[in-house]
């Protein structure tokens, strides 16, 4: 009786076949999208591909919490948004050796990257008369072991000198002494350490020479990374090394050697791309420069640092020193400091932990190292009464300090230019705070410079508030000084103050705003952390250690891993990023056209139920019972969402196949939908789930019907 039923009404039974198909169609393809594999896509298109080197980063999904603050007018504003960030995280020594021993050909080396939007730059090497193949500067440091090089790279891997053994030496690659000599050498460089010129020779390779020109070991590199500005080391090389054969899709660049003032075409642009996620464009140094680099960490590429700073106009911030005065200050919370490397020390010299900068009062400040320096510059040249034989004469106070101890000085006053032992900069705070009220603020220096000079000569402790400074001013308190050894914080250079002093600025007429962000999530930094990347050769490029390169970075905590550099894996986050915008449409047109499916199956069913009133009658009068009656119907339309989710599953297959045809043959070229099993069995389930639900109602009553009822009906 119920396949008797697929003969009648044969253009609503075809009506509703059309549209479940297109219904479980539009959901078998979006089930793909939804459920898209980004490393399915890149490892399908990477498998056999001229790729055998690979840098991975660890990343993980946070929460931006970001406040923005605004006081003008004496009234504050303030305002909270969240928004969702990509961050990266880091690796510890022993994550990595787990990962090499967990098979499939990989070999990690641990790498610390400044920046994955420059370069590392030498300041003694020239840029112009560089050429387009050996254009690609370093993009980080490893200290991968001399066992790990002769794995990857063969027992002759040193081509002159040796590797590493000090923080201040360094091994280079083959192609970066290449990309040295396309550039001319190194060039004379002299600065003055301890106040004695420093001078760091020259190195001018030799014409026509073929070969490595051992020349070069011993000579001095001025590092410098060419995104943050502020990380810059003088390393000696000590090496260079071989490490393999420069992709040979690059070879075409070698016969483009003009220089690239001139511009650089996109095979440039792709060859550095690449060059900077290998092993031919890393600096290799002893595991102490690592240690001494942890910094580089926290320097977060896009999102992870606080990295903002409060300006404040207010009428006459009074300062210390000479009674200079502005009408605006750089403030810096505690909080906007993450991410830098601070050392801070009280005015009496001792060392100050970073987190006791969160326990700052209301009113009290951390000057930075600047402020110092200028401090040391008044009390050097203050005058002092100095009792002789034949009685007391004016000198300067340098004049008064020993040698060393004025060396002590002369560092801190070229901050910047010299770098200071920790000893000597706490022990210059602390003679400087000691000796400022007994000798600037002396009566002869005091009149001195109010005759020669108008100034007004201030305690050094204090910053005035308001349109003078007396008294009965309000005043800032300086607790102590710091520096910020990473210089990787754009505020490094302001005063460091709580909300709550903010606040009391703000109450009496300084105006300024901020933003402060503070992101939220499951992950935390391990303590050990060494790393903020990864790179391994892999000489086979099998699907199988493809995927499981991919997918071993992800962990419970969030972690997941991003592959740097790469054009194919570019593309596929491309197209998850895509699919993720598009399958909310999907998702909706799908559901709609389900919803017209059932719609269409309820009223296919109440039709054929109702044309069989009769026979419903006789079934149930010779002793059919309704639960009878219930399965000849359900099985009919359970046998027509059959039909329609074959049909939609081949027809989603298909679509999927010439989308991938098409994406495999563009500038894609990678496949985008993976439909497999799941994906079927989703549309089937969705299927069967429309029928049913679009055929409970009619079929339920029609089988509570009294036969009498359905009979005296007709």
């Amino acid at each position: 009786m119920g396949a008797s039923g697929l003969k009648t009404k044969p253009v609503r039974l075809i009506l509703t076949i059309f549209i479940s198909l297109l219904a479980f169609g539009m959901f078998g393809v979006l089930s793909t999208m939804m459920m898209y594999d980004m490393n399915y896509s890149v490892a399908t298109a990477l498998e056999g591909q001229d790729y055998h080197t690979f840098m991975l980063r660890k990343n993980y999904d946070a929460v931006n919490k970001y406040t923005y603050v605004d006081y003008y007018g004496g009234e504050k504003n303030e305002n909270v948004s969240e928004d969702e960030r990509e961050m990266t995280a880091v690796f510890t020594a022993d994550e990595i050796e787990k990962y090499n021993n967990d098979g499939y050909g990989l070999d990690y080396a641990g790498c610390l990257i400044p920046s994955i939007y420059s370069s590392i730059e030498f300041d003694n090497v020239s840029y112009s008369g560089s050429d387009q193949y050996y254009s690609t500067m370093p993009s980080g440091y490893t200290d991968v072991s001399e066992e790990f090089m002769k794995r990857n790279f063969g027992d002759g891997y040193i081509l002159c000198g040796e590797a590493p053994q000090a923080a201040d030496e360094v091994a280079i690659s083959e192609y970066t002494y290449n990309v040295i000599v396309a550039r001319g050498g190194i060039d004379r460089w002299e600065e003055y350490i301890d106040g004695e010129p420093h001078v760091y020779p020259e190195f001018k390779p030799q014409e026509g020479m073929q070969g490595i020109d051992e020349n070069i070991l011993g000579k001095t590199l001025l590092v410098r990374d060419n995104y943050g500005g502020g990380i810059s080391d003088t390393l000696t090389i000590t090496g260079v090394y071989d490490t393999g054969e420069v992709p040979q899709k690059f070879d075409s660049l070698k016969e483009n050697s003009g220089s690239i003032g001139g511009g650089m075409n996109q095979d440039s642009y792709d060859m550095q791309s690449e060059m900077r996620t290998t092993f031919h464009c890393m600096m290799y140094v002893a595991p102490e420069f690592i240690d001494s680099h942890s910094a580089l960490l926290d320097y977060e590429t896009g999102y992870s640092n606080n990295s903002v700073y409060v300006e404040m106009s207010y009428s006459y911030i009074y300062r210390y020193l000479d009674g200079g005065y502005s009408n605006n200050m750089q403030a810096a919370l505690p909080e906007m400091m993450n991410g830098s490397d601070i050392r801070a020390y009280s005015t009496k010299g001792e060392d100050i932990t970073p987190t006791a900068m969160d326990g700052l009062k209301k009113g009290e400040v951390l000057i930075p190292m600047d402020s110092l320096s200028s401090m040391v510059d008044s009390l050097l040249n203050s005058a002092v009464e100095v009792d002789q034989e034949g009685g007391w004469i004016t000198k300067s106070y340098r004049e008064t300090l020993t040698e060393d101890v004025l060396n002590k000085f002369d560092k801190v006053l070229n901050y910047g230019y010299e770098d200071p032992s920790e000893e000597d900069i706490k022990f210059v705070i602390g003679k400087v705070f000691e000796d400022w009220n007994d000798y600037v603020l002396s009566d002869i220096n005091i009149s001195y410079v109010e005759e020669y000079n108008n100034r007004q000569l201030l305690p050094i402790d204090k910053i005035y508030l308001g349109s003078d400074a007396n008294e009965s001013s309000s005043t800032l308190k300086v607790v102590g000084v710091y520096e910020d050894k990473s210089s990787m914080h754009y505020g490094s250079g302001s005063y460091i103050m709580t909300t709550e002093t903010l606040d009391m600025l703000g109450e009496m007429g300084a105006n300024y705003n901020y933003g402060l962000s503070e992101y939220i999530s499951d992950y935390v930094r391990p303590a050990n952390a060494r790393y903020n990347a990864i790179v391994t050769n892999l000489e086979n490029n099998t699907y199988e250690a493809l995927m499981y390169m991919l997918s071993s970075g992800n962990g419970s905590d969030g972690t997941y891993f991003v592959m740097e550099g790469n054009e194919v894996y570019n593309n596929a986050s491309s197209s998850a990023m895509m699919f993720d915008d598009m399958s909310f449409v999907f998702t909706i047109i799908g559901a709609v056209l389900a919803a017209i499916s059932a719609l269409l199956l309820f009223n296919y069913i109440s039709v054929s139920i109702a044309d069989k009133r009769k026979e419903i009658g006789i079934l149930r009068a010779v002793g059919a019972r309704g639960s009878d009656v219930f399965k000849i119907f359900i099985s009919e339309s359970l046998m027509i969402a059959l039909i329609c989710g074959v049909l939609a599953i081949v027809a989603a297959a298909v679509v999927c196949f010439v989308i991938n045809t098409v994406t495999v043959s563009s500038a894609i070229a990678i496949q985008l939908l993976n439909f497999g099993f799941i994906n079927g069995l989703i549309v089937m389930g969705i299927a069967l789930a429309v029928a049913f639900i679009g055929t409970i109602l009619p079929v339920y009553f029609a089988a509570r019907k009294v036969p009498v009822e359905s009979i005296r009906a007709l």
